[in-house]
């Protein structure tokens, strides 16, 4: 079957997983999903044996929920001192941009005061890279460290600008 069709006949599929995973109505999972589709699409052999849903249900369930896990909102946080709180929305671009997932789509984080002396010497690596527009990949190669390593790092930050 031509790369093309097999594609356009499986987008149900895509659909049917995003409303499994609960983000049927997020077009951006739902496109993720679709390049988990056309990746799957690509690397099926039908030599296997293997129904193609079969195969191509773990790579889009992956890339719509690596888009998912990376992608969350932070909940505002009270910030302040003794009797003066505000409920903060927004951080300056050069604390936040690093975490987000692309340069022009900046998440909401809590707004913060952080010093880059309470960041370890790979947290400040890692931060340094982002804020320099590096992509996540190229951080981990640059860093020569794997993902679980980096998620890691993006949680410690994350949890210290808190």
């Amino acid at each position: 079957m031509e790369r093309n069709a097999r594609i356009v006949q499986n987008m149900p599929l895509v659909y049917s997983r995003a409303h499994y995973l609960k983000v049927e109505y997020n077009p951006d999972a739902i496109q993720e999903g679709m390049l988990g589709l056309i990746k799957a699409v690509d690397r099926y052999d039908a030599e296997r044996g293997v129904a193609f849903s079969t195969f191509a249900v773990p790579y889009i369930d992956g890339y719509i929920r690596t888009f998912n896990n990376l992608n969350r909102v932070i909940k505002p946080k009270r910030v302040g001192t003794s009797s003066k709180f505000c409920y903060c929305e927004t951080v300056p671009i050069d604390n936040a941009e690093w975490l987000s997932n692309s340069q022009n789509d900046l998440a909401t984080f809590v707004e913060a005061q952080i010093s880059i002396e309470q960041l370890g010497e790979i947290e400040k690596k890692v931060a340094s890279l982002r804020s320099q527009g590096m992509s996540w990949g190229k951080i981990r190669s640059r860093l020569h460290i794997g993902t679980p390593t980096l998620d890691r790092i993006r949680k410690t930050i994350k949890r210290k600008l808190q």
